[in-house]
């Protein structure tokens, strides 16, 4: 006889981030939450197109600096404990750096492009293309880990990646990542 698994339910709820309302989706019984969309935590301003090559603490410094990041230097120094742990270089193009710091008020992404690719010591030592940089206060683990999750599904199909690293201006690497996020 087949187990049945039982009945999934939605129940969504709302917060609001930046002015803008975000909904989440509860996937009960499993409990699977989904959202927000990396999107929401993304403007022009916050697309860098060919971060200069460098040591791995140069272009993190770059990104946060061009995504307006303030009290960088202790950001950076948590985002450098994090990446001597193991890179956030996790393959295929891809890097994740992020960390929690008090450092900042809000969660904050910044989304770094390079046409050429960088050395960051990916996992499968190959160069990186496509950087979703991740800062997030204390407080707020949970919606980190989730945005964390988010951008690894995202960036998880190679559509993805590639649209992005074609991309001709932020709006339109915006316009990608609304197109493909999984919320």
């Amino acid at each position: 006889m087949e187990k049945q698994r039982p009945e999934r339910r939605l129940q969504t709820s709302s917060i609001i981030i930046d002015n803008k309302n975000v909904d989440f989706v509860f996937l009960f019984p499993y409990y699977t939450i989904v959202g927000p969309g990396v999107s929401v935590f993304l403007d022009e301003k916050k697309i860098v197109f060919n971060p200069p090559s460098g040591s791995k603490e140069e272009i993190l410094r770059f990104l946060l600096e061009k995504g307006g990041v303030g009290e960088r230097e202790n950001i950076l120094e948590k985002l450098m404990v994090r990446e001597n742990l193991e890179s956030t270089g996790i393959g295929n193009g891809i890097a994740i750096p992020h960390a929690r710091c008090d450092d900042v008020d809000e969660l904050t992404v910044i989304c770094g492009i390079s046409r050429d690719g960088i050395d960051f010591d990916a996992l499968d030592g190959k160069p990186v293309y496509v950087i979703f940089l991740i800062v997030s206060p204390d407080k707020n683990k949970s919606l980190y880990l989730r945005v964390l999750a988010n951008i690894s599904r995202l960036l998880r199909h190679t559509p993805v990646r590639d649209e992005l690293i074609r991309a001709r201006n932020p709006k339109e690497a915006i316009e990608i990542i609304k197109k493909y996020e999984p919320v």
